[in-house]
């Protein structure tokens, strides 16, 4: 609670000027910008859907981590030939091993290298 008596400090001074600021400002800064999330998201998703994995990569790796960008990340790097860099980005996010989503995805990219001995470990996990 940081900003706790800040907030306190600013409600009471009565100045509105001053709270509608400082309400902006935690707005940009603290809150996830859910619409260009979701837009790049969605950009991402059409570009992939097209075949421009360039692009589309490109679109995911705008949006903040979550295990739905990671996923379609890693299904936009491994159709432009880079399983590897697909791997490491789901595990480079931290929550994966908590997702059966992420863990079944990375199953699937082990079975894919021929690794089916850590895909049949991570599809347990799943």
């Amino acid at each position: 609670m940081l900003f706790f008596p800040l907030h306190l400090r600013l409600r009471s001074s009565g100045s509105s000027h001053t709270w509608f600021l400082f309400v902006v400002l935690v707005h940009l800064f603290f809150l996830p910008p859910t619409h260009s999330s979701a837009q790049s998201l969605q950009t991402g998703k059409e570009a992939f859907f097209k075949g421009d994995y360039a692009a589309a990569i490109k679109a995911f790796r705008a949006v903040r981590p979550d295990e739905e960008s990671v996923y379609w990340l890693s299904l936009a790097l491994e159709a432009h030939g880079e399983p590897d860099r697909a791997k490491k980005a789901i595990v480079q996010f931290a929550p994966h091993a908590r997702s059966a989503l992420l863990l079944s995805r990375l199953g699937e990219l082990e079975f894919a290298q021929a690794n089916y001995r850590r895909a049949g470990e991570l599809f347990r996990q799943a």
